[in-house]
């Protein structure tokens, strides 16, 4: 991997707040089935195991290997690191901030690259948004696992063939089903199966030459700031 340098694209690659939904449904089960059915919780549940089975003993940056071997150099991917507490307002801090530290010391001795970014171009799952109104909470400052903000130089034509790349492998294994078992992909009841996108991804910004991190999704703007709280400190 490379250096980080104005005009690169900013990709969420994974769904934020994931983490912390988890722990959300695990302390408070009761105020989760003031709003969703048992069935509901059920099939969300299931869908975030098979996303954690798909990635038990590898990261979602080395399953995207298996989707699109060589990514890291035919798109020209220059960082990549995973979004953790505080989720992705605090991780994309850290992500550009720390290009300004001395290597020796690990102090800062510069501000480090600035960016665009719009948080509303991240998908974001409806159950995701629907517990977090629930708990009043900002799903971009929630603890996140399996998801991670890369920088690269295609960033666009990464996301569409990764995606392209994941929709045909559904498809495959949706015949699969439907010829071993009968089942079909798409419906809720007993006898289908579930095909989904296991990581989400998408351009939510870019890198700029000046030291300002502006947030474009708000009218007049805002200002990325430093991040020291996760959701979860506030609430649990």
């Amino acid at each position: 991997m490379g250096k980080l340098t104005e005009g690169q694209e900013l990709v969420l690659l994974g769904e934020p707040g994931t983490k912390g939904i988890e722990v959300l449904s695990t302390r408070s089960p009761e105020k989760l089935r003031t709003r969703f059915s048992d069935r509901y919780l059920s099939e969300e549940t299931k869908r975030s195991g098979r996303l954690k089975e798909a990635l038990r003993k590898r990261s979602a940056v080395e399953l995207v290997s298996d989707y699109l071997p060589g990514f890291m150099e035919k798109y020209g991917v220059a960082k990549a690191v995973s979004v953790g507490r505080g989720g992705v307002l605090a991780s994309l801090w850290q992500f550009l901030a720390e290009e300004g530290l001395d290597p020796k010391t690990g102090r800062q001795v510069k501000p480090g690259p600035g960016c665009r970014f719009s948080l509303s171009a991240i998908p974001v799952s409806q159950f995701t948004i629907e517990v977090c109104e629930l708990f009043q909470a900002n799903p971009y400052r929630l603890l996140s696992e399996n998801c991670w903000i890369l920088a690269l130089d295609r960033g666009f034509q990464f996301v569409r063939d990764l995606l392209s790349a994941e929709e045909l492998i559904a498809h495959q294994i949706e015949e699969e089903n439907y010829n071993a078992k009968g089942l079909r992909a798409g419906f809720e009841g007993d006898h289908h199966a579930r095909t989904e996108i296991l990581l989400p991804a998408a351009v939510f910004g870019e890198i700029t030459g000046d030291h300002q991190r502006l947030r474009t999704d708000t009218p007049g703007g805002a200002f990325l700031t430093k991040e020291h709280m996760d959701e979860l400190d506030r609430i649990c």
